[in-house]
Parts: C-alpha cells; sequence; structure tokens
C-alpha cells in the first residue's frame, strides 16, 4: 500500500489528507508469502540445526560412558553453535 499526501486548502488553514492507493500484483508475485532470501536463510537455520544435533548425538556415542564429560562436551558444542550463529547467520 502506498500513501500520498493531498494538500487542500480550506480558508487560511491547509490541511494535509492521506490517500490510501492499492496498486495490485503482478500475476507471478500473487500467492507469495516470503521472499527468496528468506526462506534461503530458513533453510539454512535448519540444515544448522539439523548438523548440531548430529553432532551432539555422535559425541554422546563417543562418551556413552562418562557423563561428566559427556556434559562438558554437549555445553562446548551449544555454546560453539551458539558463537557461530551470532557471528554468520543472525541478521544485524
Amino acid at each position: 500500500m502506498c500513501s500520498f499526501p493531498t494538500r487542500r486548502q480550506t480558508g487560511n488553514r491547509s490541511s494535509i489528507k492521506a490517500k490510501i492507493v492499492t496498486l495490485p500484483m503482478a500475476p507471478e508475485q500473487q500467492g507469495r508469502n516470503r521472499s527468496f532470501p528468506d526462506m534461503a536463510k530458513n533453510i539454512a537455520i535448519g540444515i544448522y540445526v539439523v548438523a548440531m544435533a548430529l553432532v551432539i548425538l555422535g559425541t554422546d556415542f563417543v562418551f556413552r560412558d562418562h557423563l561428566s564429560e559427556r556434559l562438558v562436551v554437549r555445553i562446548g558444542i551449544l555454546l560453539m553453535s551458539a558463537a557461530l550463529y551470532l557471528r554468520f547467520l543472525k541478521r544485524p
């Protein structure tokens, strides 16, 4: 939607009224809710979460008999994943 102000003179005072103009969408854009970069970012985040889960499950398999080491490694993986997300995937 676009808003174009129109000026109307009333006596000595001038007032501005906003007129809302709705422009029709092109046929190829109808039905689209998101742009391509937003969808690509969502796919990248999904792949990132799946990769993080696979890494955590892999380390659980390696450290299956050591509970405290497994907990420390999980916390380290989560901290590294959060740092990489904030550095590369989050918008400024």
